[in-house]
């Protein structure tokens, strides 16, 4: 497409830091093409929890905290660094507000009485 933003949405996470972790395969076979293609953000679930970072250029949110039981970090950053850590991470239920502006979008994780879980994080408009 000839859109400017390019976000995809799926079940399972290329990225995570989740009790389910990150799904490897799905990952080999697709951040290539999302990369090629422009991809600004990956949106995903599966894992109990909000978790939103950046790796290989590529944005990522997993949101699964819309009810079911919430799940820990994989591993405790306290007593150890975890590998590919997340920027921001929330064993919290909740939902997500984008706002979608000329160059940038604004990803906004608000807690089920509307309360920030973090402060609106901006992405940016990046073309090929």
């Amino acid at each position: 497409t000839d859109r400017p933003w390019k976000i995809v949405y799926m079940h399972r996470p290329p990225y995570s830091s989740g009790e389910h972790g990150s799904d490897t395969g799905l990952r080999a076979k697709l951040a290539p093409i999302l990369a090629k293609h422009g991809v600004q953000l990956v949106l995903a679930g599966h894992d109990h929890d909000y978790e939103r970072g950046q790796r290989q250029g590529l944005d990522y949110v997993v949101t699964g905290g819309g009810g079911a039981e919430l799940r820990p970090l994989r591993c405790d950053p306290r007593r150890r660094k975890c590998k590919n850590q997340p920027q921001f991470f929330a064993n919290e239920h909740h939902y997500l507000r984008l706002e979608i502006l000329p160059q940038q979008l604004r990803i906004c994780p608000r807690r089920p009485d509307g309360t920030p879980l973090e402060e609106c994080q901006a992405v940016k408009l990046r073309k090929l």
